[in-house]
Order: C-alpha cells, then structure tokens, then sequence
C-alpha cells in the first residue's frame, strides 16, 4: 500500500456524482493524476499528530489501476474542510472509523518497515 501526506505544491478537489457514478476525489500531484471513488473507499478517519496538526486519512483503491493508497489530507489545507463535507455526503457510513494516532513509518533498510 502507498502512503501519501498531500504536499503544499498539490491539488485535491471533489468531482460531484455525475450521469449514475459516483463522487470522486482528484489528486494532482506533479504529473501524475490519481482519481478515488468515494463510494469504494475503505477507511475514512481522523488522524492526530500529523505535522503537528490533525488531518483527514482515507484509504482505498485508485480509480484507475487499482493501486491501494493511505492518503493523509492535513487540516491546515484550504481543502480540508470541503473534503470532510464530501466525504461525509458521499461515502458509505460504514467506512467511517474512530479517530488515531498518526504513526510515522522508519526504515532500517534491513527489511519490513519497523514503528
């Protein structure tokens, strides 16, 4: 899975629900464009302690290759707040978990990703 923190040079904007599919999240980063449809997304929460704020975390498949994504959105993005209404209009009541601690990944080099 790819775990991402959305950068200042980033976008992020919700495309609404169009012609029977359902709402979708556009990330731009770079070059590179990723689409997440909102109605399959598999966790969504609030995360604690993310460069010394909260943030959004949702984790689901991308809309195009179907690579899974653990996307942090940090509170202090303008988008933060309109993502939050999205997802709550949008997503599945299911998907929605308690709240965490941000855990930050260290590597050793040596294998498996140690916390």
């Amino acid at each position: 899975m790819n775990r991402y923190i959305l950068d200042p040079e980033d976008a992020i904007r919700i495309l609404p629900p169009q012609a029977g599919e359902s709402a979708q999240i556009e990330i731009v980063c770079g070059r590179t464009m990723i689409f997440f449809d909102i109605a399959a997304l598999e966790s969504v929460c609030t995360a604690h302690g993310l460069c010394g704020g909260d943030a959004v975390r949702f984790v689901g498949a991308d809309a195009l290759l179907g690579a899974k994504h653990e996307v942090y959105v940090p509170s202090s993005r303008p988008e933060h707040a309109p993502l939050c209404e999205a997802l709550k209009k949008y997503a599945p009541p299911a998907v929605f978990a308690p709240e965490m601690d941000y855990v930050r990944e260290t590597c050793d080099h040596k294998g498996p990703h140690r916390v």
